[in-house]
């Protein structure tokens, strides 16, 4: 195992809206259809191919984000239908959709491991899509400023008024291994974005066991790092972590599902979807879980993510 730590880009997208945007009930569906979209055309150098069977697919920058895969003759994967994309998109926050000529906006874009370096890509694809239109030729947009936000609250302007600052892009580094001070027996988990998971195929709309919700969250974190970071995840005994998750036990619960509709430009459909939101408290000896629940603030968890769904925040008791 390593000691590396995964590191997290946090990039803030100030914006003015100089033709009327109106975005969905959930900001998140347009912001990550457009980016993908937008990105794939400035991208893709034989349009028309398929990903996986592109030569030029290892190093597309399309590929990589939306298409993620192992490298070739990599194994210890098969088993695995889907891999976890490197970045996140928190949609601009609060209820506001509709936003007028001069208003000002922000959303969030974080990046995960080796992601971190195709962060110019990304800043030019949204330039390009504030040029563009959020949607049919409507909804532009000009990009303002992006700031990287770093560990101790360090922050950095890495683009301003369509120039790059060439300074050194701060990040966030997560340890699996950090030592709690104290002894932790409660705490309360809660979802700002739908939590998306499924069991044995079926949607999950009931507050989830502790021992599923870490299962999925220790596998997300294992591919992140595997994938995107710099090898195997630093972590304690799995097997022995799996087997105390198992006696961790729901006290209440407050969690409602949400449910969605998102239009796919992949598909030319509408596609149902949502997830629960709301809190959770676990009680139990819950010491060794806390890093692996603090690293999920920043890397979410269960389906989606791209979107910005399974974004939560824990409170200990």
């Amino acid at each position: 195992m390593t000691d590396a730590p995964l590191s997290v880009g946090l990039f803030r997208f100030d914006l003015t809206v100089t033709d009327e945007i109106v975005l969905p009930p959930y900001k998140g569906f347009a912001f990550r259809g457009m980016f993908g979209t937008v990105l794939h055309e400035l991208a893709c150098v034989i349009p028309g191919d398929a990903c996986p069977a592109c030569p030029f697919r290892h190093t597309c920058t399309y590929a990589y984000l939306f298409e993620t895969s192992p490298a070739d003759g990599v194994d210890g994967f098969r088993r695995f239908s889907s891999f976890p994309r490197p970045y996140i998109i928190h949609p601009p926050r609060g209820d506001k959709r509709q936003f007028r000529r001069y208003d000002t906006m922000s959303f969030e874009f974080v990046m995960i491991g080796r992601a971190n370096d195709c962060i110019h890509q990304v800043i030019m694809t949204f330039e390009e899509i504030g040029r563009r239109g959020m949607r049919n030729g409507t909804g532009r947009f000009l990009l303002d400023r992006v700031i990287a936000a770093g560990d101790e609250a360090q922050e950095q302007i890495i683009y301003r008024n369509g120039a790059f600052s060439g300074t050194a892009v701060p990040a966030r580094n997560i340890s699996l291994l950090q030592q709690m001070e104290r002894k932790v027996t409660e705490l309360t988990v809660t979802f700002h974005t739908p939590l998306l998971l499924e069991e044995r195929g079926t949607i999950l709309t009931e507050p989830p066991r502790f021992d599923f919700l870490f299962e999925n969250l220790l596998r997300r974190i294992t591919l992140l790092q595997y994938l995107h970071g710099g090898g195997e995840a630093e972590t304690l005994q799995i097997d022995q972590l799996l087997e105390q998750a198992g006696r961790i036990k729901i006290k209440n619960a407050d969690m409602r599902w949400q449910g969605m509709e998102r239009i796919s430009n992949r598909q030319q459909s509408r596609i149902k979807t949502g997830g629960l939101l709301g809190g959770i408290t676990y009680t139990g000896e819950l010491t060794p879980f806390v890093p692996y629940l603090r690293a999920g603030e920043l890397l979410h968890v269960g389906k989606s993510t791209t979107f910005g769904f399974g974004g939560y925040i824990i409170w200990i008791h």
